[in-house]
């Protein structure tokens, strides 16, 4: 019974660190194949633009650029989409797929 419930345990930890190795953010920017689900200018950071994408029903991936030139119009830029079209390396922005 006990080496049941470890190995339960342990299955349970590797899918769970497999789904949240799939939602990392990496330095990069989506561009979307069919258009945005949504797109935010008052969202504040990478995890929250993420977070947003996981709350937003058909969302696959977000991509966020933070304003750090003038924060006054807008802390940053979050796009949730369904499909990716394109993925650029950009170690200025984030993004992410669910």
């Amino acid at each position: 019974m006990r080496r049941l419930f470890h190995g339960t345990w342990l299955a349970a930890g590797m899918a769970v660190f497999a789904v949240q190795a799939g939602a990392e953010e990496q330095h990069c920017r989506f561009y979307p194949k069919a258009g945005l689900i949504a797109s935010a200018y008052d969202i504040v950071g990478a995890e929250a633009c993420k977070a947003a994408c996981v709350e937003t029903e058909g969302c696959a991936a977000w991509s966020y650029t933070p304003h750090n030139f003038r924060p006054e119009t807008g802390p940053g830029w979050c796009r949730l989409m369904a499909a990716v079209d394109e993925e650029v390396d950009d170690d200025r922005d984030y993004c992410g797929r669910l």
